[in-house]
């Protein structure tokens, strides 16, 4: 046998047995030991046994068992025994390159309840690059023939239209721009005044404080007093409309006065012969005056 021969077999021995190792060594910890975990997802995404298992990248772990249940993808999950897990934990399904190889990151969570042997949390599969852009193709077909119907649409006429829209909104606002630069001295100015005549008025305010609170306590009391006068101003309309009505319902001697004719040309003839009674007495004072002496 030639020595190329012999080279050429030893170095396909050599190959294969470091490949063998290394399959070996992913599946198999000599000198470190860890506890199991279960994630449950959707789709195992391609995942296979012997994958790493990290946390903020740092490998942990790796995947050992994957089976499905109930069409529910079930991944058992070796983690070296110095990582420690909260129960509320997410894993989630990664692609780690271009070539397409998964791996398991874990989001650790916040719970004070640890993980332990034989526990399941929820997972996530995420597409790669490739199952993205075919997810997207329709979105990018939808899109182009949006743009093509609007290219048909818009012919030369209506660009140039919005062309000319456009123009007019940037020269508008560009002018907006220029009032707002020219007026901003005024706007400033005036916002000062309004500050001081603000404070203006709170002086004000705060020197004349006790004649002001005179001034509103005076109309308080005023307003009740106003108060009281209405009410008494109430009863005494009140009382004239009773008066009124027991004229009208002719009652009393004042409704008898007026609606009784009788008791009114009685009335009169009593003051007509009352002031005839009293010339009398002026003409004729003896006549009704004796005066007798002892």
């Amino acid at each position: 046998m030639k020595d190329e021969v012999k080279v050429g077999i030893t170095i396909v021995l050599a190959i294969i047995l470091f490949i063998a190792m290394m399959v070996v060594l992913k599946n198999v910890s000599l000198h470190e030991s860890g506890y199991r975990i279960n994630v449950q997802v959707n789709d195992a995404a391609g995942i296979l046994k012997g994958d790493p298992v990290t946390i903020a990248g740092v490998q942990v772990g790796r995947v050992e068992e994957i089976w499905l249940n109930n069409n529910q993808v079930f991944m058992q999950l070796w983690i070296n025994k110095k990582y420690t897990l909260s129960k509320d934990s997410r894993a989630f399904i990664k692609t780690l390159s271009v070539m397409g190889e998964k791996y398991v990151a874990i989001q650790p969570g916040i719970s004070p309840i640890i993980l332990q042997e034989g526990d399941i949390i929820p997972g996530i599969a995420i597409g790669d690059v490739t199952e993205i852009a075919a997810d997207a193709q329709p979105i990018i077909l939808d899109l182009k023939k949006i743009v093509r119907q609007l290219n048909e649409v818009l012919n030369d006429t209506a660009k140039q239209n919005i062309r000319q829209t456009l123009y007019h909104v940037q020269q508008l606002s560009q002018n907006l721009d220029r009032v707002v630069n020219q007026s901003g001295h005024s706007l400033e100015q005036s916002a000062r005044n309004i500050e001081v005549f603000s404070h203006n008025l709170k002086l004000l305010y705060q020197n004349n404080k006790q004649p002001v609170d005179s001034i509103v306590a005076n109309l308080n009391k005023s307003s009740r007093a106003f108060a009281s006068s209405s009410e008494k101003l109430a009863c005494t309309i009140k009382n004239l409309e009773d008066i009124t009505n027991r004229i009208k319902s002719q009652k009393g001697t004042m409704g008898k006065l007026v609606y009784d004719e009788r008791l009114y040309q009685h009335l009169d003839s009593l003051l007509v012969n009352t002031n005839k009674l009293i010339l009398d007495i002026q003409k004729n004072p003896k006549k009704y005056l004796k005066i007798s002496l002892f």
